[in-house]
C-alpha cells in the first residue's frame, strides 16, 4: 500500500494562488506523489504515523535506543522468549530496561500532522515540476556559437529534484549519519608494533 502524500492539492493550490480543474488534478496528484517520494527518500523518514514498528537489540547500560522518531508511544518490550520486560519511557527514543539481554520493543512513531516546513518543500517541488519540462529539467546552461542561455538552479535540480535550500530544510529530519568524509590520524606508526622498537 503506497504511503499517503505529504501535501494535498489544496496545499499546493493555496501556495500557487490557483484552483485546479478536474482535468488538472490527476497530474497535480501525481506530481505531489513524486515530490513526497523525493522528500521521503532524502530525509529517510515516512513522516506519517507508523504503528506497531518493532526493533530488536541489546540494551546498552540499561537503555534501548529506538532507531526512528519522534516516538509517540511504546507498547511493549519483550525478551527473546516473548515474555514482557519491565520498562519505562516518557519521551524521546530511549527506553529504560533492567536487562542486558536482547529485547524487542513495539512502538509507534511519526507525526500525526505533517510538519509545515515539510509540506512547504513538497509543494515547492511539485509546483516547480508542474511548470517544468522533465526532459529538459537537468539543463542549466546551453551555448550555440556566440549565443547562450542559462535556466538557473531550478531547472538544474530536475523536474522533482531538491534545491540546496530545500535540502537544508530537510536535513534536520534526516536519519542516520550525514554524508561526509571522516579523516583519522593513527595513534602510532607501524614500526611501533615491533616490540624491539619500544626500548
Amino acid at each position: 500500500m503506497p504511503l499517503p502524500q505529504l501535501a494535498t492539492s489544496t496545499d499546493l493550490g493555496v501556495r500557487l494562488g490557483v484552483e485546479f480543474t478536474d482535468d488538472q488534478l490527476p497530474r497535480i496528484e501525481a506530481l505531489l506523489a513524486d515530490a513526497s517520494a523525493t522528500v521521503r527518500a532524502y530525509a529517510g523518514r515516512p513522516f506519517t504515523l507508523t504503528a506497531n514498528a518493532t526493533f530488536t537489540a541489546r540494551p546498552c547500560c540499561g537503555v534501548l535506543t529506538l532507531p526512528d522518531g519522534p516516538v509517540v508511544s511504546v507498547a511493549s518490550v519483550l525478551d527473546g522468549d516473548g515474555n514482557p520486560v519491565p520498562f519505562s519511557w516518557s519521551s524521546g527514543r530511549k527506553v529504560h530496561v533492567r536487562t542486558s539481554a536482547p529485547v524487542t520493543a513495539t512502538y509507534n512513531y511519526g507525526w500525526a500532522e505533517i510538519p509545515g516546513d515539510v509540506v512547504a518543500v513538497v509543494c515547492q517541488v511539485a509546483g516547480r515540476a508542474s511548470g517544468t519540462n522533465a526532459a529538459q529539467g537537468a539543463n542549466s546552461e546551453e551555448h550555440l556559437g556566440a549565443y547562450g542561455f542559462t535556466v538557473g538552479t531550478i531547472a538544474a535540480a530536475g523536474a522533482v529534484g531538491l534545491l540546496p535550500a530545500e535540502q537544508a530544510t530537510l536535513d534536520r529530519y534526516r536519519t542516520g549519519r550525514q554524508p561526509g568524509t571522516i579523516s583519522t590520524t593513527p595513534w602510532f606508526r607501524p614500526a611501533q608494533l615491533d616490540p624491539e622498537s619500544w626500548a
